[in-house]
């Protein structure tokens, strides 16, 4: 069995540090800060509203001026649409105004 110490000894790739890491833990995460100060360190949620980025055409705004609680962004980086706040009402606004059909709404099994 490997100890605590051991699991965080091991060296992170460049691929674990490129783009969003993944945490089992928040122990996991602040040891992954600790030990890569100057790198950025994310754990990837679970949201409600995903964007299919490959179909997301840049700088459409249909989806961010639909919906009603603002939770919607354009990301400055892509200039596509992606999730900024998790406050979402699941109305389905943005999915059904999406010219593309790049959004998709996950509603929760207990709302249905």
């Amino acid at each position: 069995m490997i100890s605590d110490t051991q699991k965080h000894d091991k060296p992170l790739s460049p691929k674990d540090i490129a783009g969003k890491l993944k945490f089992d833990s928040e122990l996991d995460a602040a040891e992954a800060g600790r030990r890569l100060p100057n790198e950025q360190a994310v754990k990837a949620f679970d949201v409600p509203v995903i964007v299919d980025t490959t179909q997301c055409i840049k700088g459409c705004h249909i989806c961010i001026e639909s919906c009603p609680v603002d939770c919607l962004a354009i990301s400055p980086i892509t200039g596509k649409a992606h999730m900024k706040y998790d406050e979402c009402w699941y109305c389905l606004a943005c999915e059904v105004d999406c010219p593309t059909n790049a959004i998709t709404v996950k509603i929760p099994f207990f709302i249905r």
